[in-house]
């Protein structure tokens, strides 16, 4: 629900049923993700209401040549897994990626991370990626 309302914005989110706890990581989460609404929008898949899409975006910093991916796989979805292409990477460099939910760290070449293809187990679940040049 958090990450279905993260904007540029302040995100008010129903947490009636979740502990205080979730709170403050939604918040924490939205304050390392802010500030990468000031660069570039890219979407990473076809807008659609489909529940068997795929949907997600990238936030890049051209500037700072770091950026961010949010990743869904909507509740109907077949698949586990899905390919995304982002922008804004050059092929040519090295890039440390920080998976928000794993909290594991890789670091990949340009080209791997300009095709990189994202798991998500849970349907619906998502994922929440993190990258900067090195």
């Amino acid at each position: 629900e958090f990450r279905s309302a993260i904007s540029a914005g302040n995100v008010i989110a129903d947490f009636q049923n979740k502990p205080v706890a979730h709170a403050g990581e939604s918040a924490a989460t939205y304050q390392r993700i802010r500030p990468y609404f000031e660069g570039d929008y890219y979407p990473l898949f076809d807008h659609t209401a489909d529940e068997m899409t795929w949907f997600g975006y990238q936030l890049h910093r051209p500037d700072q040549q770091r950026g961010m991916a949010v990743v869904f796989r909507r509740a109907q979805s077949p698949h586990s897994a899905a390919p995304i292409q982002l922008e804004g990477i050059n092929v040519k460099a090295t890039y440390r990626v920080t998976d928000k939910d794993s909290g594991r760290t890789e670091i990949f070449p340009g080209d791997a991370l300009r095709a990189l293809v994202v798991k998500i187990e849970p349907a619906p679940g998502s994922r929440i990626l993190f990258y900067e040049k090195e």
